[in-house]
């Protein structure tokens, strides 16, 4: 099994939103992204704030919030953000190695 990364969906051709269907998911990301570096926009370490159901993740290993309009993009598997595709992925299924992560 491939080494999966947050680095290697951050590096992805599109806007990456990233799904966490539970608790633990949310938890797993926070240990994973500070250990990858990865921090809110403000440079604020990921295990100092709780985070969402939906989390942005941006190019430069940043994650931001991403409110009202981009609970409604998620919501329609064709949406561009900005001049983007969404890309829709499922944190848990990514990081279990699954190869149907992309929602």
């Amino acid at each position: 099994m491939e080494n999966r990364t947050i680095k290697n969906l951050a590096e992805m051709d599109g806007r990456v939103y990233l799904y966490f269907s539970s608790k633990e998911t949310k938890r797993r990301f926070m240990r994973q992204a500070a250990n990858e570096g990865v921090t809110f926009q403000d440079g604020v370490c990921v295990m100092a704030r709780p985070n969402d159901e939906i989390m942005a993740l941006n190019h430069d290993m940043t994650v931001s919030f991403i409110g009202f309009a981009g609970n409604m993009a998620f919501r329609h598997p064709e949406a561009v953000v900005g001049d983007e595709r969404l890309i829709r992925v499922d944190f848990q299924k990514y990081m279990d190695g699954e190869e149907e992560y992309i929602l």
